[in-house]
């Protein structure tokens, strides 16, 4: 077999508009499933099916365990995958169905049988979704967008997009769900016809990614196979742990990516509760919604020039800022003047610091695996986004973990009409400071991301290595 240079023309090429749109429709599908999971399933098992709280946390909980390594191992088999279609997009393809399927599995747990059945139904249609078919897409996508092109405002323009349509998914996913399905009943048949309807949309967004997208980065060193097919050089997978490892900028994107979901879910979860208990009108979710993902959508929609303007670090920091102060409002002003208008406000600048981590991770990330290349001279897609998405899974187990373990302690039961003092209180205090402490957080994270000052260098070393390995071939 004949070594083959990188096509470092190809690879640097701007995305034009079509392709990005065709990539941003992965999020589409993905909120089909994470907005469900992270909003409305919780509820539903507890409020519609009957089933007791804590035992959703530790099930839930417990399969993010599973869900972890299974990042790891996707990841790792996108790595080793050499298809004629691609070493992503053909995982788009194969798991389109069973991902789409999975989402209506979700809801048809047997509800007349007892607490055992409905549990060990709830741990294996949970871990269907999450553990394979969530998985398997979001490592694919995730690889694709670091292998559609190597030109840095390409990537910041797939990131943003993407997180633009993710916002109107998760708007109506997470604001009408519940609203709809009381509109249809509010039994289990009800949110199984919605479901449904995801399904259908979850699959057409999919087909969309693999026919609209293309892979152009190859690999500095690849061998041409007897069909034809760029088949990187093979780097040991030791060698690639060691350099994630060493890796600082994607410990901390791990970790913001681990920030992120577990405000996502910690509100998505609670925030039906929030408005049934607190505000008196489970409806008031769609309100809620639409100031959260009207802010976020808005925001995006100037992040392009802003980070152009003033980098995707400083950017970052001033919009952690506004959420962290979102949620001292809710801290200082006095309980009895908390109502819809002020949570408006306080849910808009949340909004601000969600599309904004949201809109520059996935570049982020990319980043990082570019640092990687040039710093260690390792370069592993799909490891490094399986790696960094594991914080995204640990940080929805963690704040499902939070919200059903404090709702627990507090006495909540989802089948009495009226909670306690003690519950209501508990709803309300995870709203207020658990997403205080998450933003704060945020913040320090990234008063220690450098790596936007280095890049230039870093892209420009890089595609000169690269020149002169193809000349030397």
């Amino acid at each position: 077999m004949k070594l083959q240079p990188e096509a470092a023309g190809n690879e640097y090429e701007k995305l034009k508009a079509p392709e990005v749109v065709s990539y941003s429709m992965y999020s589409v599908a993905s909120t089909m499933m994470f907005s469900v999971v992270g909003s409305v399933l919780t509820y539903f098992y507890t409020n519609v099916i009957g089933i007791n709280m804590l035992m959703v946390g530790v099930i839930m909980t417990i399969s993010r365990v599973f869900d972890g390594v299974s990042d790891l191992t996707m990841g790792t088999l996108i790595e080793k995958t050499h298809s004629k279609l691609g070493k992503a997009r053909c995982w788009v393809l194969w798991m389109a169905i069973p991902y789409s399927l999975a989402i209506v599995l979700l809801f048809c747990v047997p509800a007349q049988a007892s607490q055992t059945i409905q549990a060990i139904f709830v741990f294996l249609s949970y871990n269907f979704s999450q553990t394979i078919c969530y998985t398997a897409i979001i490592m694919a996508t995730g690889t694709l967008s670091q292998m559609m092109t190597r030109d840095r405002d390409s990537r910041s323009q797939l990131s943003i997009w993407r997180s633009i349509f993710m916002s109107v998914s998760q708007f109506i996913v997470t604001g009408y769900t519940i609203r709809w399905a009381n509109a249809l009943g509010g039994d289990q048949a009800a949110y199984i016809r919605i479901s449904m309807i995801y399904a259908v949309v979850a699959l057409i967004s999919l087909l969309w990614v693999f026919f609209g997208c293309k892979e152009r980065v190859v690999r500095a060193e690849t061998v041409t196979d007897a069909e034809g097919r760029h088949v990187a050089k093979a780097v040991p997978m030791y060698v690639q742990f060691k350099a994630l490892a060493k890796n600082k900028y994607f410990w901390m994107m791990t970790i913001a990516t681990f920030g992120l979901y577990v405000y996502l879910t910690l509100y998505g979860t609670n925030l039906a509760y929030y408005c049934k208990y607190v505000l008196q009108n489970v409806n008031l979710t769609s309100t809620l919604s639409l100031a959260l993902y009207a802010s976020a959508i808005g925001c995006l929609f100037l992040l392009t020039p802003l980070v152009r303007r003033f980098g995707k670090t400083n950017c970052c920091r001033a919009a952690m800022a506004v959420a962290a102060c979102g949620s001292i409002i809710l801290l200082l002003i006095p309980e009895k003047s908390i109502g819809v208008g002020v949570m408006v406000i306080v849910v808009a600048m949340w909004g601000v610091g969600k599309s904004t981590i949201n809109g520059t991770l996935y570049a982020c990330v990319a980043d990082a695996v570019e640092y990687s290349d040039w710093k260690y001279g390792v370069r592993s897609e799909g490891l490094t986004h399986s790696a960094s998405s594991f914080g995204g899974k640990l940080g929805t187990g963690v704040g499902t973990m939070l919200v059903t373990g404090f709702l627990s302690m507090a006495g909540y039961d989802g089948t009495l009409a009226t909670q306690s003092v003690e519950a209501v209180n508990m709803i309300r205090n995870l709203m207020i400071y658990g997403t205080l402490i998450i933003w704060a957080g945020l913040f320090v994270l990234y008063l220690f991301y450098k790596l936007d000052k280095i890049f230039p260098t870093i892209q420009k070393e890089l595609m000169e290595r690269n020149q002169k390995k193809a000349q030397s071939s």
